[in-house]
């Protein structure tokens, strides 16, 4: 499998900081699986705003808040899946 790379300008302190601030929260190895998790949430949610779902936030399903997304619901609407994720065993292969 042919691997591409990209570079993300990381010159913003803050941008930085809270990546790492989610990537110690989360116990991910890199800020680059941080990014790459960012991405398959993003992508998941597209998929369920194309089928027409909608997102919820809660503790519980009886507190859960309907979450309004307007650029991802922009972005569904497009209709086309930009995004491959690569998960971390098929990077290996």
């Amino acid at each position: 499998m042919k691997r591409n790379r990209i570079a993300i300008d990381l010159s913003n302190n803050e941008f930085v900081a809270a990546l790492e601030e989610i990537r110690e929260a989360t116990g991910r190895p890199s800020k680059s699986d941080v990014v790459r998790d960012a991405l398959e949430l993003y992508d998941l949610v597209i998929q369920q705003l194309k089928e027409g779902k909608h997102i919820y936030i809660g503790k519980t399903r009886e507190t859960a808040g309907e979450v309004l997304l307007p650029h991802l619901e922009l972005a569904a609407r497009r209709g086309q899946k930009f995004i491959r994720v690569v998960k971390d065993d098929d990077s290996k292969k």
